[in-house]
């Protein structure tokens, strides 16, 4: 049976392939490279919750190598931006 710094060890020199893509991890356990995305939604119309299923009006504003856009700010302005 593996010991708990056998597999830390593994885990740390190991790539695992997972649905966000490759993921390694740190010295610490943090993910070597992050993958947290901040989205805006813009373009909203009222309050008809179907214009959230399909994401067509989300935004990744961060970070910058995966953004399909930019952040408006004020958010007032993003609710009829196109």
């Amino acid at each position: 049976m593996a010991s708990d710094a056998s597999l830390s060890a593994y885990a740390r020199e190991a790539i695992f392939p997972t649905v966000v893509g490759d993921v390694g991890f740190g010295a610490k356990g943090e993910w070597s490279e992050p993958r947290v995305l901040q989205v805006q939604f813009q373009g909203l119309s009222g309050h008809e919750v179907g214009q959230f299923r399909n994401g067509s009006r989300q935004t990744v504003v961060s970070p910058r190598e995966s953004s399909s856009g930019k952040l408006i700010f004020p958010y007032a302005e993003a609710l009829t931006a196109e």
